[in-house]
C-alpha cells in the first residue's frame, strides 16, 4: 500500500532560513544513502495551526520502503546531530502516515 508521510512542524524564535538550512542537511544524508523521495515543503498561509508552521509530506510505495530508508540513516553521525537541534528549531512536531485511498 502507497503511503503518504506527513510533518506538520511549528517554528520555534528560528528563521526561516534556519530552518531551510537545518531541511537541507536531512536531504544531503539522505541523498547519501539514496531511497528517500523528495519532500514538498509548504509554509502555513491559513488554519487552525500556530503561524510558524511548515508542512512536509512525501510518498512512498509502502510502509517497508519507508522503514528500509530510515534504517540506513539513523546512525550517520550528521543525522544524529541534526536530530540533536531539533529542540532549537522546533518548538513542536506532530507525524502523520496516511494510507493512499484510491477512488475508482
Amino acid at each position: 500500500m502507497a503511503i503518504v508521510e506527513r510533518h506538520i512542524q511549528t517554528l520555534l524564535n528560528s528563521t526561516m532560513e534556519e530552518y531551510k538550512a537545518w531541511e537541507k542537511g536531512f536531504a544531503v544524508a539522505e541523498a547519501k544513502v539514496g531511497g528517500f523521495p523528495l519532500k514538498r515543503h509548504c509554509r502555513l498561509m491559513s488554519g487552525s495551526d500556530n503561524s510558524g508552521t511548515v508542512t512536509w509530506e512525501r510518498n512512498w510505495e509502502s510502509l517497508a520502503s519507508m522503514e528500509a530508508a530510515y534504517g540506513k540513516t539513523s546512525n550517520l553521525p550528521e543525522v544524529k546531530a541534526l536530530l540533536a537541534k531539533h529542540r532549537s528549531v522546533l518548538v513542536g512536531e506532530r507525524t502523520e502516515l496516511y494510507g493512499v485511498l484510491e477512488i475508482d
